[in-house]
């Protein structure tokens, strides 16, 4: 079976290319349960091109060999612990891939999350939040390992925080910021 690494690079390859100007994945607001704030991808200062990418590598990357870099300092995370529990978890999501690594520890909830979008033939886009830790409505609580054994909890999680994200003022505030839509 190919690694994670293996993995994540072709669905990179092969992941549909999606507007940069209005998808929903770079536009929307992502919730981060370490700043307990709603935060847009698109207001990060790298998206306009103003300060490339920083330490928690949020920004474009250019080419597919700048990808391949950046999932290959990400693998520097993987591993396992003695009972065979992934630090990492890779999901495909057709215009999407998540990176999800363990925060804290394997035991505890949550983790870090990396989005990556592809916006061109060789542009992508990468969003960094921390996920998990809270256990309120709009951001409920995984573990990486359970996460990397079974990706399709990741869609689950999502479509049950959605209904309290949507309804929370916060998140319809920080959507309304957005002035690429």
């Amino acid at each position: 079976m190919p690694s994670w690494f293996e993995r994540a690079v072709a669905a990179a390859r092969a992941m549909r290319t999606v507007p940069r100007d209005s998808s929903p994945l770079l536009h929307e607001p992502v919730y981060d349960c370490s700043s307990d704030e709603f935060e847009l991808p698109c207001e990060h200062d790298s998206f306009d091109g103003i300060g490339g990418r920083n330490a928690r590598r949020i920004g474009w990357l250019r080419s597919p060999e700048e990808l391949e870099q950046m999932l290959k300092d990400f693998s520097g995370r993987a591993g396992a612990d003695a009972a065979g529990n992934e630090s990492i978890a890779f999901v495909d999501g057709g215009d999407y891939l998540l990176l999800v690594s363990v925060a804290a520890s394997l035991l505890e909830p949550g983790g870090l999350a990396y989005r990556i979008v592809k916006t061109g033939p060789s542009e992508w886009f990468v969003w960094y939040w921390r996920a998990g830790m809270r256990r309120i409505p709009e951001d409920p609580p995984f573990l990486v390992y359970e996460l990397a054994a079974n990706p399709s909890l990741w869609a689950q999680r999502e479509a049950q925080a959605r209904r309290a994200i949507e309804a929370n003022g916060e998140y319809r505030s920080a959507a309304r910021r957005c002035g690429h839509k």
